[in-house]
Protein backbone atom coordinates (compact mmCIF):
# COMPACT_ATOMS: atom_id res chain seq x y z
CA UNK A 1 0.00 0.00 0.00
CA UNK A 2 1.89 3.07 -1.14
CA UNK A 3 1.84 6.04 1.18
CA UNK A 4 1.52 9.59 -0.06
CA UNK A 5 3.37 12.53 1.36
CA UNK A 6 2.06 13.81 4.69
CA UNK A 7 2.34 17.31 3.22
CA UNK A 8 0.01 16.58 0.32
CA UNK A 9 -3.74 17.11 0.20
CA UNK A 10 -4.43 13.37 0.49
CA UNK A 11 -5.08 11.71 3.81
CA UNK A 12 -1.80 10.21 5.10
CA UNK A 13 -1.56 6.46 5.53
CA UNK A 14 -1.00 5.18 9.07
CA UNK A 15 1.15 2.06 9.43
CA UNK A 16 0.29 0.18 12.63
CA UNK A 17 3.01 -2.21 13.78
CA UNK A 18 1.67 -4.93 16.09
CA UNK A 19 4.32 -7.24 17.59
CA UNK A 20 2.60 -10.45 18.67
CA UNK A 21 3.68 -13.25 21.00
CA UNK A 22 1.13 -15.71 22.43
CA UNK A 23 -1.86 -13.38 22.07
CA UNK A 24 -4.49 -15.87 20.90
CA UNK A 25 -7.07 -14.57 23.39
CA UNK A 26 -6.73 -10.93 22.33
CA UNK A 27 -5.43 -10.72 18.75
CA UNK A 28 -8.87 -10.69 17.12
CA UNK A 29 -10.26 -8.06 19.47
CA UNK A 30 -7.25 -5.75 19.14
CA UNK A 31 -7.52 -5.89 15.34
CA UNK A 32 -11.16 -4.82 15.62
CA UNK A 33 -10.18 -1.91 17.90
CA UNK A 34 -7.35 -0.86 15.58
CA UNK A 35 -9.72 -0.90 12.60
CA UNK A 36 -12.30 1.23 14.45
CA UNK A 37 -9.80 3.86 15.62
CA UNK A 38 -9.45 6.88 13.30
CA UNK A 39 -11.85 5.28 10.79
CA UNK A 40 -11.26 8.02 8.22
CA UNK A 41 -7.50 7.32 8.08
CA UNK A 42 -6.20 4.61 5.70
CA UNK A 43 -4.23 1.98 7.62
CA UNK A 44 -1.59 -0.58 6.83
CA UNK A 45 -1.63 -3.08 9.71
CA UNK A 46 1.72 -4.87 10.01
CA UNK A 47 1.53 -7.88 12.33
CA UNK A 48 4.78 -9.60 13.33
CA UNK A 49 4.35 -12.95 15.07
CA UNK A 50 7.42 -13.68 17.18
CA UNK A 51 7.12 -17.49 17.00
CA UNK A 52 4.04 -17.81 19.20
CA UNK A 53 3.41 -21.23 20.75
CA UNK A 54 -0.24 -20.87 21.82
CA UNK A 55 -1.95 -21.05 18.43
CA UNK A 56 -1.64 -17.36 17.56
CA UNK A 57 0.45 -18.15 14.46
CA UNK A 58 -2.17 -20.62 13.20
CA UNK A 59 -4.97 -18.08 13.85
CA UNK A 60 -3.11 -15.44 11.83
CA UNK A 61 -2.51 -17.83 8.93
CA UNK A 62 -6.14 -18.99 8.91
CA UNK A 63 -7.67 -15.53 9.22
CA UNK A 64 -5.23 -13.29 7.35
CA UNK A 65 -3.27 -15.68 5.14
CA UNK A 66 -5.50 -14.80 2.17
CA UNK A 67 -6.23 -11.19 3.20
CA UNK A 68 -4.59 -9.53 0.21
CA UNK A 69 -6.32 -6.34 -0.86
CA UNK A 70 -8.04 -3.60 1.09
CA UNK A 71 -10.91 -3.83 3.55
CA UNK A 72 -13.26 -1.41 5.27
CA UNK A 73 -14.88 -3.47 8.00
CA UNK A 74 -13.70 -6.18 10.38
CA UNK A 75 -15.72 -8.32 12.76
CA UNK A 76 -15.34 -11.51 14.78
CA UNK A 77 -17.83 -14.32 14.34
CA UNK A 78 -19.13 -16.51 17.17
CA UNK A 79 -16.25 -18.93 16.74
CA UNK A 80 -13.64 -16.18 17.05
CA UNK A 81 -12.72 -16.09 13.37
CA UNK A 82 -12.07 -12.74 11.72
CA UNK A 83 -14.48 -11.65 9.01
CA UNK A 84 -13.29 -9.05 6.51
CA UNK A 85 -15.53 -6.98 4.29
CA UNK A 86 -14.69 -4.53 1.52
CA UNK A 87 -18.08 -2.89 2.12
CA UNK A 88 -18.49 -0.30 4.82
CA UNK A 89 -19.48 3.27 5.59
CA UNK A 90 -18.27 5.71 2.92
CA UNK A 91 -16.25 7.63 5.51
CA UNK A 92 -14.29 4.53 6.56
CA UNK A 93 -10.90 4.38 4.86
CA UNK A 94 -9.31 1.23 3.52
CA UNK A 95 -7.25 -1.16 5.65
CA UNK A 96 -4.59 -3.55 4.39
CA UNK A 97 -2.71 -6.29 6.22
CA UNK A 98 0.89 -7.42 6.17
CA UNK A 99 1.54 -10.51 8.32
CA UNK A 100 5.11 -11.62 9.04
CA UNK A 101 6.39 -14.61 11.00
CA UNK A 102 9.70 -14.98 12.82
CA UNK A 103 11.24 -18.44 12.50
CA UNK A 104 12.40 -18.25 16.13
CA UNK A 105 11.47 -16.14 19.12
CA UNK A 106 13.60 -12.98 19.03
CA UNK A 107 11.79 -10.58 21.39
CA UNK A 108 9.55 -7.56 21.01
CA UNK A 109 12.30 -5.21 19.85
CA UNK A 110 13.18 -7.51 16.96
CA UNK A 111 9.49 -7.83 16.05
CA UNK A 112 9.15 -4.03 15.94
CA UNK A 113 12.27 -3.74 13.78
CA UNK A 114 10.92 -6.39 11.40
CA UNK A 115 7.65 -4.48 11.18
CA UNK A 116 9.47 -1.24 10.40
CA UNK A 117 11.08 -2.83 7.34
CA UNK A 118 7.62 -3.36 5.83
CA UNK A 119 5.87 -0.18 7.00
CA UNK A 120 5.04 1.99 4.02
CA UNK A 121 2.75 4.63 5.54
CA UNK A 122 3.46 8.30 6.11
CA UNK A 123 3.12 7.89 9.88
CA UNK A 124 3.91 4.82 12.00
CA UNK A 125 2.54 3.80 15.40
CA UNK A 126 3.40 0.81 17.57
CA UNK A 127 0.46 -1.07 19.12
CA UNK A 128 0.68 -3.96 21.60
CA UNK A 129 -1.71 -6.87 21.02
CA UNK A 130 -2.76 -7.45 24.64
CA UNK A 131 -5.52 -4.81 24.91
CA UNK A 132 -3.60 -2.79 27.52
CA UNK A 133 -3.57 0.27 25.28
CA UNK A 134 -6.59 1.85 23.62
CA UNK A 135 -6.08 2.81 19.94
CA UNK A 136 -8.59 5.63 20.43
CA UNK A 137 -5.71 7.52 22.08
CA UNK A 138 -4.26 7.99 18.58
CA UNK A 139 -6.84 10.72 17.99
CA UNK A 140 -4.81 13.01 20.25
CA UNK A 141 -1.46 12.00 18.77
CA UNK A 142 -1.91 12.01 15.00
CA UNK A 143 -3.10 15.65 14.66
CA UNK A 144 0.14 16.87 16.26
CA UNK A 145 2.05 15.33 13.34
CA UNK A 146 -0.35 15.65 10.42
CA UNK A 147 -2.54 18.70 11.05
CA UNK A 148 -0.70 21.00 13.45
CA UNK A 149 2.73 19.80 12.24
CA UNK A 150 4.36 20.56 15.59
CA UNK A 151 6.03 17.15 16.00
CA UNK A 152 7.72 14.39 14.04
CA UNK A 153 7.47 12.00 17.01
CA UNK A 154 4.77 11.75 19.70
CA UNK A 155 5.15 9.57 22.80
CA UNK A 156 2.27 8.47 24.96
CA UNK A 157 2.49 8.57 28.75
CA UNK A 158 0.82 6.37 31.34
CA UNK A 159 1.21 9.16 33.90
CA UNK A 160 -0.84 11.87 32.22
CA UNK A 161 -3.87 10.01 30.90
CA UNK A 162 -7.38 10.67 32.14
CA UNK A 163 -7.47 8.58 34.27
CA UNK A 164 -3.77 7.74 34.26
CA UNK A 165 -2.56 4.16 34.40
CA UNK A 166 -1.93 2.61 37.81
CA UNK A 167 1.50 0.98 38.12
CA UNK A 168 3.19 -1.13 40.77
CA UNK A 169 5.46 1.03 42.90
CA UNK A 170 8.69 -0.79 41.95
CA UNK A 171 7.70 -0.59 38.25
CA UNK A 172 7.13 3.13 38.71
CA UNK A 173 10.58 3.59 40.30
CA UNK A 174 12.30 1.61 37.55
CA UNK A 175 10.47 3.58 34.89
CA UNK A 176 11.40 6.92 36.49
CA UNK A 177 15.08 5.90 36.69
CA UNK A 178 15.25 4.79 33.05
CA UNK A 179 13.32 7.86 31.88
CA UNK A 180 15.63 10.22 33.80
CA UNK A 181 18.74 8.56 32.37
CA UNK A 182 17.30 8.78 28.83
CA UNK A 183 16.37 12.42 29.30
CA UNK A 184 19.86 13.23 30.60
CA UNK A 185 21.53 11.48 27.66
CA UNK A 186 19.33 13.00 24.95
CA UNK A 187 18.30 16.32 26.52
CA UNK A 188 14.60 15.43 26.45
CA UNK A 189 11.63 15.71 28.83
CA UNK A 190 9.83 12.41 28.28
CA UNK A 191 7.78 11.26 31.28
CA UNK A 192 7.36 7.57 30.33
CA UNK A 193 10.13 6.22 28.11
CA UNK A 194 8.80 2.64 28.42
CA UNK A 195 5.31 3.42 27.14
CA UNK A 196 4.08 1.41 24.15
CA UNK A 197 2.67 4.31 22.15
CA UNK A 198 5.27 5.87 19.91
CA UNK A 199 3.96 7.59 16.77
CA UNK A 200 6.37 9.05 14.24
CA UNK A 201 6.90 10.05 10.63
Amino acid sequence: MPGGSADSETTPVLSVIIPVYNELQTIGRILIEVAKALPEVPKQIVIVDDRSSDGTSDWLRQNLGQAAGSWRRLSLNVGGALELSADGPHNHAEISFTVLFHERNRGKGAAVRTGLTRASGDVVVIQDADLEYDPNDWSRMLPLIVERKVADVVYGSRFYGRPHRSLYFHHYLGNRLISVLFNLLYNQMLSDIEVCYKMFT
